[in-house]
């Protein structure tokens, strides 16, 4: 195991749309809404020795919509429901921020909403990542940035809003049909660096 060994590759998960379906309803971790083949795949990221960190965008608290202990709570349930699977869980953030929202605790730009890099460095530096060795991954052109920013690598998947955005993808980013794909990308070596 490389746990214990500072400067070690992780894989940053987006969450909605990524992991698992995004209703548009405020988020709640449930199970079912897990898209085919997450699960086996990231037990095989256990498996190839890469853990696994979830960052996710959650403006719902600058709205008002939801507390900022709701927000923590569902990230918090897919972290241990993924654990409980056997899914080694390094750790996960998530940016209560809104850039729309002029009042508030939560209001305003900040360094933790992605695109920003915020999320990924500061789980970085808690747990002594690699982010030139990391991987970012989501469904939509903000987690790959987020992921060039950080000075990691991205790939984007074809789930919630990646189909949306396909037209759009940078030269020299994988484009995944779903994240059961990840494990086979990682095998077969992953581009060398994401495009300037």
């Amino acid at each position: 195991m490389i746990e214990g060994r500072a400067g070690r590759p992780a894989v940053f998960l987006d969450r909605d749309g990524t992991l698992m379906r995004d209703t548009g309803a405020l988020p709640v971790f449930d199970p079912e809404l897990l898209y085919p083949g997450v699960v086996e795949a990231l037990r095989e990221l256990t498996a190839l020795d890469l853990p696994v960190a979830l960052v996710t965008n959650q403006g719902w608290v600058a709205r008002g919509a939801l507390t900022y202990n709701e927000a923590e709570q569902a990230t918090a349930g897919l972290a241990r429901y993924l654990e409980r699977a056997g899914v080694r869980v390094l750790g996960w953030g998530f940016c209560p921020h809104h850039p729309d929202v002029d009042t508030g605790p939560w209001a305003g730009r900040c360094v933790c909403r992605k695109p920003e890099p915020g999320l990924l460095v500061r789980l970085a530096v808690r747990h002594g990542l690699d982010l030139g060795r990391s991987v970012m991954v989501g469904d939509n052109l903000i987690d790959v940035e987020a992921g060039r920013r950080a000075g990691a690598r991205s790939a984007i998947v074809m789930t919630g809003d990646g189909s949306g955005h396909r037209g759009l993808i940078p030269a020299g980013v994988p484009v995944l049909e779903s994240v059961a794909d990840l494990p086979r990308l990682l095998r077969r070596g992953f581009p060398a660096s994401n495009p300037s």
